[in-house]
C-alpha cells in the first residue's frame, strides 16, 4: 500500500511573521489609508466647487413670468378662432 503524505494539522498556530515584515505592512497600510483620506477630501472639495460653479452659471438666465388668461366657455382659441368645438360645428354644417 501507498501511504498518505501527513495531512497539516489545521489547529496549530501559524508560524511567527518576522517584526521587519510587519512594520513594513503596518507602513503601507498607513500611506494606503493617509492617500484615501485625501482624495476622499478632494472628491469633497471638487463637489463643492462643481455645484457652486452649476449654481452660478443658472443664476445668469432671466426668469419671466407670465399669467395667460382664458376665454369664459372654457376652450383656448387656436389660431384667430376657427376651429369649431361641438354643437358650433354641428350648426354651422346645417345652417348654410
Amino acid at each position: 500500500m501507498t501511504e498518505k503524505p501527513e495531512s497539516k494539522n489545521l489547529d496549530s498556530t501559524p508560524a511567527p511573521v518576522p517584526f521587519v515584515a510587519y512594520e513594513t505592512s503596518l507602513a503601507s497600510e498607513r500611506e494606503h489609508s493617509r492617500r484615501l483620506f485625501w482624495l476622499v477630501v478632494a472628491l469633497v472639495v471638487a463637489l463643492v466647487i462643481t455645484n457652486l460653479a452649476w449654481l452660478y452659471a443658472w443664476q445668469q438666465y432671466d426668469y419671466v413670468s407670465e399669467t395667460y388668461t382664458q376665454d369664459g366657455g372654457g376652450v383656448n382659441m387656436i389660431s384667430g378662432g376657427d376651429c369649431h368645438y361641438g354643437a358650433d360645428l354641428q350648426e354651422e354644417e346645417t345652417n348654410p
